[in-house]
């Protein structure tokens, strides 16, 4: 950072001998660097391929928001956005970021695949599958928004952005999947409701055989007060063993 304040500034305007010095300084200096990202890469990479303990946060997730910090307070002297060291961390957080959320999308389909597992097993098993990949996308992705939204650092806005909305739309599936066994023939009532309001005016609703007041009436009755309460109760039980983990409390619990 500080090569790039020196190089081409007044004082070194006339001095070519010095320029070229400090250039091939600040040359090998970001090459060492970039050497260093791409150690970081070749990391993600393995904890991807080895590790198999698939659950809480991640280590890459985990150390990311300190090497942010480390890197962005060497560049808060006289930074200017188009300096060559700037544009490489940029460029750099980039490719870091896209390689963490690739491998976290590997590891969470590895420990529960919604899509590769939903061929065998018991329905029970796929559902148990399906709710440990949403978990582990949404609790790294939730450490991911939370620590380094505290950063400042503009060039990660973009990732926190990616990062926001594959929370919000894992979180939404996971609160789906909780909510559909206790709760399956009100959720498909009330869908299939809101489907026709897309086409249909509300009030030519009733006519459709499906949705009239005696239909709601059966729905209500199949399921007993009893039952519902006992599958609430399995329901909190499911939801209080994906959050046993401390780590996991903060934002994604009180969102369920």
């Amino acid at each position: 950072m500080a090569l790039d304040l020196v190089i081409g500034s007044d004082i070194l305007v006339r001095s070519e001998f010095l320029n070229k010095i400090l250039e091939a300084q600040q040359k090998r200096s970001l090459n060492i660097f970039e050497l260093k990202i791409k150690e970081q890469l070749k990391a993600i990479e393995t904890t991807r391929l080895t590790v198999k303990k698939r659950k809480g946060v991640v280590s890459f997730i985990s150390t990311f928001p300190d090497f942010v910090l480390r890197v962005e307070r060497q560049m808060e002297f006289g930074e200017t956005a188009d300096c060559p060291t700037r544009k490489l961390v940029n460029q750099l957080y980039e490719q870091i970021c896209q390689s963490m959320l690739e491998a976290l999308q590997t590891m969470a389909k590895s420990e529960g695949d919604p899509v590769a597992n939903s061929g065998g097993g018991s329905q029970e098993d796929r559902d148990k599958d399906r709710l440990n990949y949403h978990t582990l996308i949404i609790e790294n992705m939730n450490h991911f928004v939370t620590t380094v939204s505290k950063i400042n650092a503009p060039a990660l806005k973009a990732s926190l952005e990616k990062a926001k909305e594959q929370y919000d739309h894992n979180l939404a599936l996971y609160i789906r999947l909780v909510l559909q066994r206790p709760l399956a023939r009100f959720i498909d009532y009330f869908q299939g409701i809101d489907e026709l309001l897309r086409t249909t005016e509300p009030t030519q609703i009733p006519q459709h055989s499906q949705y009239t007041r005696a239909s709601l009436k059966r729905v209500i009755s199949i399921q007993d007060k009893k039952d519902i309460k006992k599958l609430i109760e399995t329901l909190s039980k499911r939801v209080d063993t994906a959050d046993h983990v401390p780590a996991r409390r903060e934002g994604f619990l009180p969102a369920v």
